[in-house]
């Protein structure tokens, strides 16, 4: 009896693993500002900024956008029941907003970290998710992010 459990949860988590390990955030971004980590199976499109700096990644399940520059959004517009926590991630101070609301068409759960960096320059990125339960990735992406040194006059 005991074997044969062991065999079917052996197949279920080999059966798994993959989409697990697609979720994972494993693939390095890097730019000259900073380096985070997304899953695997996200895809850079285009992203335009006219006075920042602007990359957007999408996956089946996730919509990533970030602006790096002097007017990165800090939550302005956003839903009244949205619900923040202070944080440090990389050693600076950021806020984490999360509501369920569809800044993305087909993504009805939103979350953003947002940086007030030094010489007025800020990071604001946002994870839209199909799933509630992707919040867990969007953390770990928000985590994964590292800043690089930069010159004073930024």
């Amino acid at each position: 009896m005991f074997r044969k459990l062991k065999i079917v949860v052996s197949v279920v988590c080999c059966a798994l693993a993959p989409i697990c390990w697609a979720q994972e955030p494993t693939k390095q971004v890097e730019n000259e500002f900073f380096l985070f980590y997304v899953p695997s199976d996200m895809q850079q499109l285009e992203g335009h900024g006219i006075d920042s700096f602007v990359q957007r990644f999408e996956s089946e399940n996730i919509k990533l956008s970030f602006d790096y520059g002097r007017y990165s959004n800090n939550f302005n517009g956003w839903p009244e029941d949205t619900r923040y926590r202070e944080v440090v991630i990389s050693g600076k101070p950021a806020r984490i907003g999360t509501v369920r609301f569809e800044f993305r068409e087909g993504f009805p759960f939103s979350t953003k970290v947002y940086f007030p960096l030094d010489g007025q320059v800020a990071l604001s990125m946002l994870v839209a998710y199909k799933s509630e339960g992707d919040i867990e990735i969007a953390h770990a992406i928000f985590d994964s992010i590292v800043f690089k040194p930069q010159p004073d006059n930024q």
